[in-house]
Order: structure tokens, then C-alpha cells, then sequence
């Protein structure tokens, strides 16, 4: 696992904590928005903070993305897939 892989798993389940932390409050949210918004969400990060602009391979993130809690605390395990995940899909050459 590289560190910026490292790095931007942190970066990415930061703000799914945050995101989750928001909507937390929403009654019966749709769950088909929610995951939209989830989506958008990756994409957003991926797109400015590796200048990524392939939205397959954005999707592709936001799938492997672990379920977070706003209240609880993310596993260490969670992380170290995901920036193992990242650092195996991701083309870090092309990367800003």
C-alpha cells in the first residue's frame, strides 16, 4: 500500500463519515438518492484530489467504499482495504 493510497482512503472515509454524519437526522431517506449522493460524493474527492476523470473507475471506488458510522470510529481494518483497493485500481502515474 502506497501512502497516497493511504492518504486518500483517509480522505475519502473522513468525509463518508461526515456525509453519513449529515444524513443522519433525514427521516426514511431514499435509499437509491442516498446512494447517488454517496456516489457524487466519491467522485468529487477522487476528481480533485488525484485528478481522476474516469467516472467508471469513480463508481468502481464508491462500490468498495466500507458502511460508516458518523459515531463510530472507523476500523483500522476498513482503511488498510481500502487503500489497498485504491493503491490496486487506481492509476497513480496519471495522477495529479
Amino acid at each position: 500500500m502506497t501512502p497516497r493510497a493511504h492518504a486518500l482512503a483517509r480522505t475519502l472515509i473522513s468525509r463518508m463519515r461526515e456525509f453519513e454524519g449529515a444524513n443522519r437526522g433525514h427521516h426514511a431517506p431514499d435509499a437509491q438518492k442516498v446512494t447517488e449522493q454517496r456516489n457524487k460524493l466519491v467522485e468529487k474527492v477522487l476528481f480533485t484530489e488525484v485528478g481522476l476523470t474516469d467516472y467508471a473507475k469513480a463508481r468502481l471506488v464508491a462500490l468498495a467504499m466500507p458502511r460508516l458510522s458518523a459515531e463510530a470510529e472507523t476500523a483500522e481494518r476498513d482503511l488498510r482495504e481500502l487503500a489497498e483497493f485504491l493503491g490496486a485500481h487506481l492509476d497513480w502515474t496519471e495522477a495529479t
